[in-house]
């Protein structure tokens, strides 16, 4: 699996039969925990939403995945675009922030 940290941004291709995006573009709220890796699908926001996100995690000095989405990732977003996704299940992953 390729590496990719906290406040990452990451493109894969996710082959779970019932995932309804198949390709995400994920802002990596915590790169492996409980088997997981959790993030935001920024295909899920608009481009306000997008926006914030990105300014708001790089102005950050200290990033705590939980406290991070809960403060100022979810408060912002009109839908639920959390997500976590199986490591075994991602492939062809690109980092591109």
């Amino acid at each position: 699996m390729a590496k990719f940290n906290i406040g990452d941004t990451i493109t894969f291709r996710y082959n779970k039969r019932e995932a309804r995006d198949k390709n995400p573009t994920l802002l990596v709220v915590s790169p492996l925990f409980k088997n997981h890796v959790h993030g935001v699908n920024l295909n899920y926001l608009n481009d306000a939403e997008r926006e914030y996100i990105s300014k708001d995690i790089n102005s950050s000095d200290k990033i705590t995945s939980e406290i991070f989405y809960e403060q100022h990732v979810k408060p912002r977003l009109r839908s639920n675009a959390y997500r976590t996704y199986t490591p075994r299940l991602m492939s062809n992953i690109k980092v591109i922030k």
